[in-house]
């Protein structure tokens, strides 16, 4: 019997537990020769940036010096040697370099975008793109109608995360000081006032900043793997939905808290907000695939463990992809569940009413926006009943608040009859998800 344990999925070449550089010198020498070229290429660049750049006596001068000759010195070292730890390093050394002008507040807009891009080019090519080389086997997870891990469905994802880093990263570049105002075409100043905030001060680094590291990350953990890559590396796929899914939740949340917490809107964090929870559903789909893997191997009294980190032979469909299939769409209730959130948020803004009130409005509506984005996915659309406990506090509010307008007792009833009755309707289930 075949051992059904591997990373990547070539027994025969000894691949088992190997580096991502040591996988892509093996079948492809010429594509590792020009991964270790571009490393050194990097490397060399951020060693001699803080004088091309002019901030050579800046902390992130140092710490890009230190980093490009130590991304330097390992791709030499891969070069004559084939030690796992080293594409790690190099990874690792890569995040921090994305870090780092954050971290060290960078001195300048040039800075800091050179030293994301380097980071990122140095996470790409020590780590991602090896792992993303095709390997052979089948691709859909058994009892799917499609495979969660296709580009088709990770390029949404890559697109969110681009426009998430875009959006964070010019909201950064004002808090770094790079650039002396925010341009909002909606609220005016209401940027400027929440980048400024007390509460975005409470951060030790720029919280923008951090926004848009966690989307590179996205980005990369995005990229890496190949079409299989649901069942040939669980942990990618595992570490990839706690970045989107529950760290992507809170922050979505605190974004749409900000009238509570600063009592302005920003423009700039509703769009990286909007484009987070479009991600959300669409990370849940490979995140379940891996989750019944796992689950299948426990059933198999198999070490779930080790195939978290190494991946599986088993859990995938004999059977083609299939030519055509039903397309998912977004069902209508869920639209009108997220209005009604939208409309809980603005509302404190066109009718006065208490601040308690108020804030009660923008916490709810909030919650039920984010629940009605999750449920688009069809694996999650039973989490569409958490609204029915939302409606009943968006409906009790304005009956106990103290001075509340007698108008938003109609409104308070027409928003939470809107979110129970559209959180009924399951909408339709297009495509097969296997099961646990």
């Amino acid at each position: 019997m075949s051992d059904p344990i591997l990373s990547p999925e070539v027994p025969h070449t000894g691949e088992r537990g190997a580096p991502p550089l040591t996988i892509l010198a093996t079948r492809y020498p010429s594509g590792a020769t020009l991964s270790l070229v571009l490393l050194l290429v990097l490397g060399a660049t951020l060693l001699f940036l803080p004088n091309l750049l002019g901030y050579g006596a800046h902390p992130l001068a140092w710490s890009d010096r230190l980093s490009g000759g130590a991304v330097v010195a390992l791709a030499l070292a891969a070069a004559v040697t084939a030690r796992p730890w080293i594409s790690w390093i190099a990874g690792a050394i890569g995040l921090w370099i994305v870090l780092a002008p954050i971290a060290l507040w960078a001195p300048s807009l040039a800075a800091y975008v050179a030293g994301t891009l380097i980071g990122a080019f140095v996470v790409l090519e020590g780590v991602v793109l090896p792992l993303s080389w095709i390997t052979p086997g089948d691709e859909m997870p058994a009892g799917w109608s499609y495979n969660p891990s296709a580009w088709s469905q990770r390029l949404p994802v890559m697109v969110l995360a681009t426009l998430g880093l875009l959006f964070a990263g010019y909201m950064a570049a004002f808090q770094l000081g790079a650039i002396g105002n925010v341009w909002d075409p909606i609220f005016g100043s209401g940027s400027e006032r929440v980048l400024s905030s007390d509460v975005s001060r409470a951060w030790p680094v720029p919280d923008a900043g951090l926004g848009a590291a966690m989307f590179a990350i996205d980005l990369l953990m995005t990229c890496a793997g190949d079409r299989r890559r649901w069942r040939t590396m669980p942990w990618l796929v595992l570490l990839f939905g706690v970045m989107i899914i529950p760290i992507g939740i809170v922050s979505v949340v605190l974004v749409m808290l900000q009238p509570v917490a600063v009592g302005a809107w920003c423009s700039w964090c509703l769009l990286t907000a909007a484009a987070t929870l479009a991600m959300i559903p669409l990370a849940v789909d490979e995140v379940t695939a891996t989750l019944q893997l796992l689950r299948q191997t426990s059933r198999r009294r198999e070490s779930w463990w080790r195939v978290l980190w190494r991946g599986a032979h088993h859990g995938a469909a004999r059977a083609p992809l299939p030519r055509h299939r039903k397309r998912s769409s977004v069902p209508w209730s869920l639209v009108v569940m997220a209005a009604a959130g939208a409309w809980l948020m603005i509302e404190p803004s066109i009718i006065d009413m208490p601040q308690r009130q108020a804030d009660s409005g923008h916490v709810a509506g909030a919650l039920v926006i984010v629940v009605a984005a999750v449920a688009v996915s069809e694996i999650a659309r039973p989490l569409r009943f958490l609204a029915l406990p939302l409606s009943l506090w968006i409906l009790v509010v304005p009956l106990i608040t103290v001075g509340a307008p007698y108008v938003t007792w109609w409104t308070g009833l027409a928003s939470a009859l809107a979110v129970a009755l559209t959180a009924w309707p399951r909408g339709a289930i297009a495509q097969r998800h296997g099961s646990a």
